[in-house]
Formats: C-alpha cells, sequence, structure tokens
C-alpha cells in the first residue's frame, strides 16, 4: 500500500557533472563556490540514487558539509533500469569507478589526497577501492553504517540459500526497485509500519515541508533503484558467504586484496538501532583493518536516519566534517570520536534440527562404492568446476574455475602436439606454482601419468629411480634438472607470474605452440580414467633408497573425499598451500580443496614472513605445509 501527495518539483543543491563515464557520473556540489577545505567523495549505495546525499538544500549531507567548510563531491552511478548494459553490472565494476573518480578528483584539486565517505554499501566500495588503490591518493576512509564482519549481523539465511540466490541472481536474475522496496520493508517492519502510520495521521494536518515531504517519498520509494544480478551475486559470494571484507582474499579485477593492506584513517558510524548493519558488522573493520587507526562516532538512529533526518543534522554531518578538518590538519579531534572498541558477537542462538541443517553448509557428494570401471578422476573433478567463482589464488592474483579449465584443455593440446599419449608416464616438476595443478590435471585429463617429483636436491635420485622419459618442468626450476638423457617440456605460467626465462635448445616450450594448428586425434577422450586406472607416481626419497608410491584414481578421491570432514574445508573455504605438491599432506588437502569447491592459493615461497602475509591478504581459513596435516586458522 503506498501514499502518495502531492509535492512540488525537488530541488537539489547546484552540481557541475565534472565526468561522465558509462558507469558513473562524477558531481562536484557548488563549483561556482567551491569550499577551500578538504575535498570528500560520497559513495551511495547500489539501492539508492545519489540523492540520498542531497534531500535538502538546507539539511541535506552536501549543503551541511559545505556550509563547514567541505568541499562534497558525489558519485552517480545511475539506475540499472536506465544506464546502457546497467543489469550486467558487476561489483568490480562499481569498485573501479571509485578508484577511477579519485583520480579525477585529484586532477581537479591540484593532487592532494581525498576523503572516501560511504553510506552502506558505498562505504564497502570505499574500503574496496582504498585497498585496490595501496591508498595512494586517499587521506582517511569513513563508513556509514558500512559492514564489514557479515557473521556479526546475523543473516536471515545460511550459506546454502545465500548460494542458491548468488547462482539464481547470476544467471540474469534482475532485482528490480520494487523488489528491494519490499525487501527493505521486510528487514525493518516497525519502522516501515511506523512511517505508513505517521503518513494515515497526519493526511489532514498541514502541508508538510518541501523538504520533509521529499524525505518521505524518498523512503516510500522514489529513493529506490533496481540492483544489477551480477553485483548481486558478488556480493552474495565474497561479503555474505565467504566474509572476505573481513578475513582477506577479496577479488577485484584479478587483483586479490586484504583490508590488512590499509594504513589510511577511518572513521565507522555505528548506528544504536540500525537493523541492517549492527553494531558488530560495522566495528569488525577494527579487526579487518589491522594496520590502520580506527575511531567510531555512535548515532542514536537506524540506518537511514543516520544520513538523513534530524539525527543527521545533528551528529552525523558534523562529527564527518570534523573528522575531515582534524585529518586536513584543520582543527582538533572531536569529541564524540572515540578509539573503535573490538567488537562483540553476538551470542548464537539455539536453533532446532532443521533449521542446523538449512543453515549447514552443502558437502560434496561421496563417489559411493566405485566399481572398477567407474568414471573418475582429478581431470573429470576439474571438469564440474566451471564457474564464474574465484578458483585459484597465486602471486596476488585470481582466476577463475572457467579460466583454469581453459588452460588445462590448453596444456591438454600442447601434450598432444609433442607426442603425449594416454598411460604414458610425465614428470612434474614445479614446486609451489600453478603450473603443477595446471600440468597434474591435464594429463589426467589425456589419461596420461603424472610423476610427482620433488623440486629440491633429491630431483636427480627421484629421476633415476622412476626412469621417465619425459618431464614438464616450469622456467624457474628447468636449472634444476640438470643435463638428463630425457625429453624437457617447459609450461609457464600463463601471465600470473612475471617474465619469463630464456629456455634452453635441449627444452620444448610448450606455450610456444599454435593451439589453432593442434588437431585433436580421433582417439581422444576427455577424461578417460576408471577408478582402478593409475592416476599419479609418488616419488619419496626420505628413505636410503627412493621408493615410488602408486596411485590409482580410486585412492585419490578416497583421499580427497576423506579429507573434506577431517578439516571441515567447503566452498566458503580458502586453502593456502605452503609446500609442493609432492609433498602427501599438501597432496591430500588440494584434492580435498578441489572436490568441496573451496579456493586453492599457492605460496610463492615457504618463508614464514612471505606465508605470514599471504594468509593475511587471501583470507586463508586453512593450511597445507610440507610434512603436516592441514589445518584449519
Amino acid at each position: 500500500m503506498e501514499f502518495v501527495g502531492s509535492a512540488p518539483d525537488p530541488v537539489t543543491s547546484p552540481f557541475a557533472v565534472v565526468e561522465g563515464r558509462p558507469m558513473y557520473r562524477l558531481r562536484r556540489y557548488f563549483p561556482e563556490h567551491p569550499a577551500a577545505g578538504p575535498a570528500a567523495l560520497l559513495v551511495p549505495p547500489l539501492m539508492m540514487t545519489a540523492e540520498v546525499f542531497d534531500l535538502d538544500t538546507e539539511a541535506g549531507a552536501v549543503a551541511l558539509l559545505h556550509r563547514a567548510g567541505i568541499d562534497p563531491w558525489v558519485i552517480d552511478f545511475g539506475s540499472p533500469a536506465t544506464e546502457e548494459n546497467g543489469w550486467e553490472r558487476t561489483l568490480d565494476d562499481h569498485v573501479l569507478a571509485v578508484a577511477a573518480a579519485v583520480d579525477t578528483m585529484r586532477d581537479h584539486i591540484g593532487g592532494d589526497a581525498v576523503h572516501l565517505v560511504g553510506y552502506c554499501q558505498g562505504g564497502m566500495f570505499g574500503y574496496l577501492a582504498a585497498a585496490h588503490r595501496r591508498g595512494e591518493g586517499i587521506a582517511s576512509m569513513v563508513g556509514i553504517g558500512s559492514m564489514v564482519d557479515w557473521t556479526a549481523a546475523g543473516l536471515p539465511f545460511g550459506p546454502r540459500v545465500a548460494n542458491f540466490l548468488a547462482e539464481t541472481v547470476r544467471e540474469g536474475s534482475n532485482i528490480t526497485d520494487s523488489i528491494l522496496k519490499t525487501w527493505w520493508d521486510l528487514v525493518d517492519p516497525v519502522n516501515a509500519v511506523r512511517n505508513r502510520a505517521h503518513t494515515l495521521r497526519h493526511r489532514s494536518a498541514p502541508r508538510p515541508s518541501p523538504a520533509d515531504e521529499r524525505r518521505r517519498r524518498f523512503m516510500a520509494g522514489e529513493g529506490r533503484i533496481g540492483y544489477p544480478g551480477p553485483a548481486a551475486s558478488d556480493l552474495l559470494r565474497q561479503f555474505a558467504i565467504g566474509n572476505r571484507l573481513h578475513s582477506g582474499g577479496f577479488v577485484v579485477g584479478d587483483r586479490v586484496h586484504s583490508m590488512g593492506e590499509l594504513t589510511c584513517p577511518i572513521l565507522g558510524i555505528v548506528g544504536s538501532k540500525d537493523q541492517l548493519a549492527p553494531a558488530a558488522s560495522v566495528r569488525g573493520i577494527r579487526r579487518a583493518a589491522r594496520s590502520a587507526p580506527v575511531y567510531e562516532v555512535g548515532v542514536d538512529a537506524g540506518h537511514y536516519k543516520m544520513v538523513a533526518g534530524g539525527v543527521a543534522v545533528r551528529t552525523t554531518w558534523p562529527a564527518i566534517a570534523g573528522w575531515l578538518h582534524w585529518h586536513g590538519g584543520d582543527g582538533p579531534r572531536p569529541e564524540q570520536i572515540v578509539d573503535m572498541p573490538e567488537a562483540t558477537p553476538r551470542p548464537p542462538r539455539p536453533q532446532s534440527r532443521a533449521q542446523r541443517a538449512l543453515f549447514a553448509p552443502p558437502r560434496p557428494a561421496r563417489p559411493g562404492k566405485l566399481q572398477p570401471g567407474s568414471r573418475i578422476s582429478p581431470g573429470l573433478a576439474w571438469s564440474a568446476r566451471t564457474s564464474s567463482r574465484d578458483c585459484l589464488l597465486y602471486a596476488g592474483r585470481m582466476r577463475t574455475e572457467a579460466a583454469v579449465n581453459a588452460r588445462i584443455d590448453a596444456v591438454v593440446r600442447t601434450l598432444i602436439a609433442v607426442g603425449v599419449e594416454p598411460a604414458d608416464q610425465v614428470g612434474v616438476v614445479m614446486g609451489m606454482r600453478p603450473g603443477a595443478l595446471i600440468a597434474t590435471a591435464a594429463l589426467s585429463r589425456l589419461g596420461a601419468v603424472a610423476v610427482l617429483l620433488p623440486a629440491d636436491e633429491h630431483l636427480a635420485a627421484a629421476v633415476a629411480a622412476t626412469g621417465i622419459g619425459t618431464i614438464l618442468v616450469s622456467p624457474a626450476d628447468i636449472d634444476r634438472v640438470g643435463e638428463p638423457d630425457h625429453r624437457l617440456l617447459v609450461l609457464g605460467e600463463d601471465g600470473m607470474r612475471g617474465s619469463r626465462k630464456a629456455l634452453a635448445d635441449r627444452a620444448t616450450d610448450l606455450d610456444a605452440i599454435d593451439l589453432r594448428t593442434v588437431r585433436l586425434p580421433d582417439w581422444y577422450t576427455p577424461n578417460p580414467g576408471t577408478a582402478d586406472d593409475l592416476a599419479f607416481l609418488a616419488v619419496h626419497v626420505a628413505t636410503p633408497a627412493p621408493t615410488i608410491e602408486r596411485i590409482t584414481n580410486r585412492q585419490w578421491a578416497l583421499s580427497a573425499y576423506g579429507v573434506v570432514p577431517a578439516i571441515g574445508i567447503d566452498y566458503r573455504d580458502t586453502l593456502y598451500c605452503a609446500g609442493a605438491l609432492s609433498d602427501p599432506q599438501v597432496f591430500a588437502a588440494a584434492g580435498a580443496a578441489l572436490v568441496s569447491g573451496a579456493r586453492i592459493a599457492l605460496a610463492r615461497s615457504a618463508t614464514p614472513r612471505q606465508i605470514e602475509n599471504e594468509t593475511r591478504r587471501y583470507g586463508a581459513s586453512i593450511i597445507a605445509r610440507t610434512g603436516n596435516p592441514a589445518v584449519r586458522q
């Protein structure tokens, strides 16, 4: 039920569109009389128009900030219903738009650092944009009701429902403004009923002021805009399911970020009556941004009234103006700004058996009783992961499941081109690199056998013990092989690492093969391996004489599926491998991550400092080290 009153045409504060791109328009308010103080970029959430900061020429956010000596700018993403390709926008598009707008602002104000002020999701975009820029050009951050720790928010659905919704909206479902309005009312039903009752009581009252009427109409639905399906899917996957803004490992483009990289001062605006972003979820930024000074301002209001209304006029915007002046070197620290305390998690609520089943993460279906002819192999398991989800992390970069599978198929073609056939045994010397996973998966998909060789001083003995005639090696490990009497195949990292090393004349560069010239033979069947077929050979050199362990596809599957419940890994996790695939413990953990849908992160080196930095950046929840079983952080 909607009550629509008559209201004059809205009047906004004067602004100029400084930059217009397909993704956004950058507004500078009061361009004829810009304030001499700090410049602030205000970032709205996706479900509201940019006018949330300009509902009143007297008491709107931009007007208040301008009178306080702040130079306010607003990024306007527009409505996906009216913008070109608006329904196809992702979360990355909005974060990168904020990062680009910072450069534009700095060009206009003389290169000074700018302050990011985001409301709700706008604050999350600001956090991510600052991390993506490594803090360059960012003077400070302000998040108004911006959730960081999503587990502390007490979501009304579990990972099963969130995963289902993420897949549904990714497939082109548009979340329209009417859907969002209904959802908003369900999130805060008491306030929704109160607003309707207020409207009914005042129908016969004198006509409200234009500002009050505009605020009422804005919250009644005029300020709601649709939400692109891909962006909503990213939000669910990375925020709600993975909680990566808090734990680390958030991906923007193909780069992996952690809030721990932020060093600029951060202010969180915490609403005591905020039902959408509870205090504990907003205060999660303190633990996430452990290298930055973090403060807060408490506001006695709900989620919306923190930015518009009497409380915002009296508390929120004066506090933010004081914060900006303080960090602009003009003025003391305002009294209401205090050090942010540690978040106090809410105690878990008792759940029924049905609720526990609904909220529990899904486990991968076990293969059941495997017959000798059952088709199962690592290559087949990789074939099941073909979505746009994050999959492989290395050197601060990310590959999706689809990209990894495409790379595996490309390597299969190059192996066929150089004469590798099913049942052939091929050594793999790649240490801790994506190429090791790609190579073993490609050999499995071809039906060949990967011989896992250690990339250390025991390599020569291991090669001699196996008697293999072909070795697949990375450019960085080619010198370890020495001068053997067998063929060397060199496989690079396909752009995931820096420049490649010059290859010797004795090696065949697989990446130099033109895939367009490779015709798949008639005998090729992807993933032909059955349960009793040989999948890997593992060489153990710790004993006085090297021993060779034969691993069938059945043994690999039982190991992978058996480790899943042992370490509690599922698709929300990130497994960090701080050891080579030739190590049995790392090998078993990687198999568990593959079948459970978890992300796999590979260490660039095994030094303690590198491991510590990367586990934080990737948000690793489980670590697999050489010689030790995988353990949860």
